[in-house]
């Protein structure tokens, strides 16, 4: 209790500072004028008894600082008086602070928006009602066990839901959904995303409707009930123009007919990021979902997985009492499938929140916010080079402070203080930049679908890590040169024989060795912008072998249909052959393979070949005659099979590609040549060019088309090619298959929107590498214009003896110029170096698309950009110190 007093006065005392320092004012003068008094009486005159009465008292001023270091706290009168000093410092040199809080800002808002776009998707809670008490139930399996998996392997089956939803304690309710796409019937058919939900989803998640209702317990009491739908306030207003008479209305979902019950909130979006369009019972999962597992009823598969499961827990209920009875009611389960162990976990909900999800998104969050602190470093070593330059300036005033008495750690103390109110403006102005930033990042990433509800705002969590990261920088850049600053000789500094260090130039120390750094980094971040744009120019302009323009792929479900090989044949070769005769169709063919989407390998050997040769893998496809006149590949030798070919017994006629050819029959002609492949016979009639069938941008290698016979019609698709605009016949598509079948699926779209799916993720790499690229370029010219100033304000009384000696101006720029060459040829080397290593992790992720990871023109370009750049950076303050007057700087302190 005597500390808490204690405590509590000297923190009272910092309030009532003015009127106690008057009050002990008067009360030593009392105490002067008493032994004043005394003396005189002595016989003393009164200044000889007012200077006996002062030495005997022992100093006010030193009474006055003892009793001030009792009453109040020190150390925060200490801070606050540094700060204002500081801020008189900083907006004394008004340049630097703007040019050092810039900087600071473009390093710590980076970080803060990396962060906040992470924190959002992974971490933050959902938009909905009580978000912090939403959780989602994941599984993961050990042991011997073998499963289907609809989606992600962490999904749950419907039976493992309703054990978990009936015989828990721990939820006010456990909802599950199912993400399925649809394709809306009608003049313009479109595919939008939709959601199979339980009937408590709106309930346990809190979702309103604007107009009339969610779901009820009655909208699902058996598999096939419940053909009715709440569409999202986007598609409301969308397709039905938010007319209020929408309820009741029709809605054809994938053939099936949908009556419209309700519209969503518009603040209502539910727990995923992909935003649905409407909302279906999960009773109609059998009646929009595919026979994946042998069976339509998927809510009695058992041992599949498909189901998000979302729920609400009690009040004071943890995750982990939640987990330990969900574990009990999962082991009752894994009775019947012996040697299987559940691991169930409950994770708080959030829209990146699966295992998967956080495993293989960690990496890549990892990764980018190395990336992202890399910028933070180059930027505090340019504010730390600042620093220093300004502290060259600061050296005499430094040094007297010293002389006068002042401790070392008070004047590091002070010079941080700087430093942390530099990094305070920084990391506002960061926070300026995160606002806009990360909205910027999440529209540009082009697989992320568009959600307006994801809220990347800031909150506490944000403004902890953005004071974090603006702590950090001011100790990174701060700390060095306060302790470099306070490093002087006092005998020098009161001579005044110059700032220390005048002739240092730019040798390699250690804020030299962080200078190459930051120009390294630099270089391998624009290398890695480089290549991957090289890439996508690549596969933009180059042609893949075959044509793009004006195909439309024609996508049917005809496995789901009830059809077998026969009739999938037969209804292919009418569709190709009414599809040819409308009019502006250039052609028609059948392909199993979407180029550059998708895939199919087999194992090839040649008869007669050597008892050793193994079986290789090539890759292939199974098209039909017309594929190659359609596709406008051309045929090198030989021929193209026909339909009846086709259709006949023996070997299957092929055309193999001039790679394959090579492998396989080098020197020798390979028509009429055999090879088996997948238990079947091929005879080689035809050899085409080289084209890009696997990977777009990059030739394939050995390559064959075999003919496409009744086994192969049930999941191949149909190629149209129209002479010109395709959107004419694109309409006309769903009606004729829809006169041959009018329960049939059908989904088109062009191949070149197909191909622009690969070409994403690499264009979302292109731009967060280009993004902090040119980030880290600006920082790294603020950074090596502040060393050249710094090494010229070091040199100044040098500069000046030379100019006074005779040298031109011309000779003192190109001197400080080489001695910023120097370094910066380091950076550029350890960068390309970097790039170099980098490029390899961008070639193994096929990102590259046939352009090599040591691409010259890309490490030539980067290398000369940045050269020009660091010199234009370089010319302007060497310039500037080989104009100053020799008389000044022969006088210079």
């Amino acid at each position: 209790m005597r500390n808490l007093r204690a405590l509590w006065h000297r923190l009272a005392g910092l309030s009532r500072k003015g009127r106690r320092d008057r009050e002990l004012d008067a009360e030593l003068e009392s105490h002067v004028e008493m032994h004043t008094a005394e003396n005189m009486r002595r016989g003393m005159s009164r200044e000889e008894a007012r200077r006996e009465a002062l030495i005997k008292l022992g100093g006010v001023e030193a009474a006055k600082e003892a009793y001030r270091e009792q009453r109040g706290a020190p150390l925060l009168e200490t801070f606050a008086q540094d700060v204002r000093f500081g801020l008189r410092m900083l907006r004394k040199n008004a340049g630097f602070t703007a040019v050092a809080v810039l900087t600071l800002a473009i390093g710590i808002g980076a970080n803060t928006s990396i962060f906040s776009l992470v924190y959002s998707l992974a971490l933050r809670p959902l938009p909905v009602k009580d978000a912090e008490n939403v959780i989602s139930v994941y599984q993961e399996f050990r042991g011997r066990y073998s499963r289907g998996d609809y989606g992600m392997p962490s999904l749950l089956s419907y039976p493992e839901y309703a054990n978990y939803r009936d015989g828990s304690h721990v939820f006010t309710g456990l909802a599950a959904f199912a993400s399925v796409s649809l394709s809306v019937r009608g003049a313009n058919a479109e595919a939008i995303p939709g959601l199979l939900a339980s009937c408590n989803y709106f309930g346990v998640l809190g979702g309103n409707t604007t107009l009339g209702r969610a779901f009820t317990l009655g909208d699902c009491r058996a598999p096939g009930e419940g053909a009715i739908a709440v569409i999202s306030d986007a598609f409301w207003q969308s397709h039905f123009g938010g007319d209020p008479s929408v309820l009741g209305k029709s809605l054809a979902l994938d053939g099936q007919l949908f009556t419209i019950v309700g519209v969503a909130a518009r603040d209502f979006s539910g727990t995923e990021m992909q935003a649905p369009a409407v909302w279906i019972p999960l009773t109609m999962a059998g009646n929009l979902l595919p026979d994946e597992f042998g069976s339509r009823d998927w809510l009695s598969l058992p041992n599949v997985s498909w189901l998000n499961v979302v729920g609400r827990l009690r009040p004071g209920i943890s995750h982990g009492q939640a987990e330990a009875e969900l574990a009990v009611l999962a082991r009752q389960v894994d009775e019947g499938y012996p040697g299987r162990r559940t691991i169930v976990s409950v994770n708080s909900g959030a829209y990146w929140n699966s295992p998967e999800i956080r495993g293989k998104g960690g990496w890549v969050a990892a990764a980018i916010s190395a990336v992202a602190a890399l910028i933070l470093v180059i930027a505090c070593v340019n504010v730390m080079n600042l620093l220093l330059a300004r502290a060259a300036a600061r050296y005499q005033e430094v040094g007297v402070r010293l002389a006068l008495g002042a401790s070392r750690p008070r004047l590091v103390r002070q010079l941080l203080t700087e430093s942390v109110l530099l990094a305070a403006l920084g990391g506002v102005a960061g926070l300026l930049v995160a606002r806009w930033l990360p909205r910027l990042l999440l529209a540009a990433l082009p697989e992320l679908p568009a959600n307006p509800h994801v809220n990347l705002g800031p909150n506490l969590t944000i403004f902890a890590y953005a004071f974090l990261a603006s702590l950090a920088a001011a100790v990174l850049c701060g700390l060095a040169p306060a302790l470099h600053s306070t490093r002087l000789d006092l005998v020098s500094v009161l001579k005044d024989e110059g700032a220390p260090g005048a002739s240092a130039g730019l040798r390699l120390r250690p804020r030299s060795v962080l200078s190459v750094a930051q120009v390294a980094g630099c270089a391998a971040l624009l290398i890695a912008a480089g290549l991957l744009l090289r890439g996508l120019n690549r596969a933009e302009t180059t042609s893949p072998g075959f044509v793009t323009r004006n195909v439309i792929v024609v996508s049917l479900d005809l496995a789901n249909n009830g059809y077998n090989a026969a009739r999938a044949a037969a209804l292919q070769r009418t569709l190709r052959e009414r599809l040819a005769s409308l009019p502006g169709v250039a052609g028609v063919a059948q392909s199993s393979v979407l180029p550059c989407v998708t895939t199919y390998m087999a194992g090839v050997t040649i008869p007669g070949s050597q008892p050793n040769d193994s079986e290789q893998t090539v890759w292939g496809n199974m098209v039909s005659s017309s594929y190659f006149q359609t596709m406008g590949i051309p045929l090198v030798r030989g021929r193209e099979f026909t339909e009846q070919e086709a259709q006949g017994g023996g070997a299957v006629p092929a055309v193999i590609s001039a790679a394959m050819a090579r492998r396989y029959w080098p020197g020798t002609d390979a028509l009429g040549k055999r090879f088996l492949a997948s238990k079947a016979s091929y005879l080689v009639v035809g050899i085409v060019p080289d084209a890009q069938n696997v990977h777009l941008g990059q030739t394939d290698g050995p390559f064959f088309y075999g003919a496409a016979g009744p086994e192969n019609a049930l999941d191949a698709g149909i190629f149209v090619r129209t002479s010109g605009d395709s959107s004419a016949v694109a309409a006309e598509i769903p009606r004729l298959v829809q006169e041959s079948d009018r329960n049939l699926i059908v989904k088109t779209t062009t191949l070149e929107q197909a191909l622009e799916g690969t070409l994403a993720p690499p264009r979302t790499a292109a731009f967060l590498f280009s993004t902090l690229g040119l980030l880290a370029m600006i920082l790294a010219v603020v950074g090596v214009s502040g060393m050249v100033a710094y090494a010229a304000s070091q040199r100044t009384h040098e500069i000046g003896i030379r100019m006074a000696l005779g040298a031109h101006p011309g000779e003192i720029a190109r001197m400080l110029l080489r001695q910023s060459a120097r370094l910066s040829a380091m950076g550029i080397a350890a960068g390309l170096a970097l790039g170099a290593g980098a490029a390899q992790v961008i070639s193994a992720a096929s990102f590259l698309f046939g352009v090599s990871s040591l691409d010259p023109a890309t490490f030539g370009g980067v290398a000369a950009l940045l050269a020009v750049v660091e010199l234009a950076a370089s010319y302007f303050p060497a310039r500037r110190a080989a104009r100053m007057d020799p008389l000044a700087a022969l006088r210079h302190e």
